[in-house]
């Protein structure tokens, strides 16, 4: 006789095998525990067989998906059956608020990362790039301001660190001009910056939904 295994704790089907006969009564088959007689029915995709109150039921099966809830907690299915009441298969959508602060944190990250990435001069009579990191910045003002000290040589002269269309860095002489020029254009840069940043957050204060401010974006 065929017998049809189940899992003890979730009554998944799990297999079937022929059961043994009893050594003292003829005709009579010894079914094991977490096993019964009755054949499992045919599942649709998505569906497992159960073994639940002495019968098969044909049961959806989520284990491994993942769904949210209200809350905006993340779960992940380890059990057949449906979904919880009320599980979303998409992250739910954050308050408008906490939407707006997570933007605004985006767009603070992004105009620091576009002026740490430098800033480009022609004041030595070909484009170069210069660092605009937090010491450089410093660097670059200490440069002009001692290039504005009266009295100055003539032929007063200062090295920077910056590199050329190929990208090859080096310290390269400028005079007190060109310095003052790089600070210029440097200024510029992350002004231009700061601008950026000031006019994507007023697009964000602007939005009336979730959606509008995640379409603001720094590019």
């Amino acid at each position: 006789m065929k017998v049809y295994h189940y899992d003890p704790v979730s009554g998944e089907y799990v297999g079937e095998s022929q059961a043994d006969e009893s050594p003292l009564e003829a005709g009579v088959h010894l079914i094991p525990a977490n096993a019964t007689d009755i054949a499992p029915p045919a599942c649709a995709n998505g569906q497992i067989a159960v073994f639940r109150d002495g019968n098969w039921v044909a049961v959806t099966d989520h284990r491994g998906e993942t769904y949210w809830l209200a809350d905006g907690t993340e779960h992940t299915v380890d059990t057949p059956g449906p979904l919880p009441e009320g599980a979303l298969t998409e992250a739910p959508l954050p308050p408008l608020d906490e939407a707006r602060a997570a933007k605004l944190d985006e767009l603070a990250a992004a105009c620091q990362a576009a002026i740490y990435a430098g800033f480009v001069s022609s004041a030595l009579g070909t484009p170069h790039t210069y660092p605009a990191k937090d010491t450089d910045q410093q660097n670059l003002s200490a440069s002009v301001l001692a290039s504005l000290l009266p009295n100055l040589p003539a032929q007063w002269t200062t090295a920077f660190w910056c590199a050329d269309a190929d990208a090859n860095w080096s310290l390269v002489v400028h005079t007190a001009a060109q310095i003052q020029q790089v600070g210029m254009d440097g200024m510029s840069a992350i002004s231009n910056a700061i601008a950026k940043k000031a006019r994507l957050e007023q697009q964000v204060a602007a939005a009336a939904t979730v959606e509008a401010v995640r379409a603001v974006v720094w590019s």
